[in-house]
């Protein structure tokens, strides 16, 4: 789905796309549930992300799965921006004039509202990187390096983050 159909270009592949508006409830508007739903760079430019989600369960078929990519806010990176700016990397007011980015979601929340909407988490993983910016802010590293040792959890670097839900069969 997209909101430009004329976006997704896939043809002579046997994959559909539907136009639809997002920012509310979309699932009457596609044709049927699908196996996969895919949602990249999608959730954090709406207003409701749990209606999101909630329409996506309604548009996967029971066994299905939905894949979704969204700015990685939990990463060590986004949250030490967070701190030195008072927004998150990619949710500043450049982001929103350039990209839209209104809605920072981070995992405790993602994996909530996904659960309310009745998916299951199958898998999840972080990808990319932002770091190369460091170099230019010594004190920006300092507290990045820091924020990621008092952690320890390396599976939520990355620029990035993906989720795959299954809705239960």
């Amino acid at each position: 789905m997209d909101a430009v159909p004329a976006n997704f270009k896939a043809t002579g592949t046997g994959v559909r796309s539907h136009g639809a508006v997002l920012n509310g409830e979309f699932a009457a508007a596609v044709a049927a549930p699908y196996d996969l739903v895919v949602a990249m760079e999608i959730i954090e430019h709406l207003e409701s992300p749990r209606a999101f989600l909630r329409s996506c369960f309604q548009c996967v078929k029971p066994g299905g799965r939905l894949f979704l990519t969204t700015p990685n806010v939990d990463s060590s990176f986004a949250l030490a921006t967070l701190i030195m700016k008072g927004d998150f990397h990619r949710f500043d007011d450049e982001y929103l004039l350039t990209d839209g980015h209104i809605t920072p979601i981070g995992r405790h929340q993602f994996l909530a509202a996904a659960a309310d909407a009745g998916f299951k988490l199958e898998a999840e993983a972080a990808f990319g990187s932002d770091e190369t910016k460091l170099s230019e802010w010594p004190k920006f590293w300092v507290l990045n390096t820091m924020i990621r040792k008092l952690r320890g959890n390396p599976g939520s670097e990355g620029a990035i983050a993906q989720y795959l839900f299954v809705r239960p069969a």
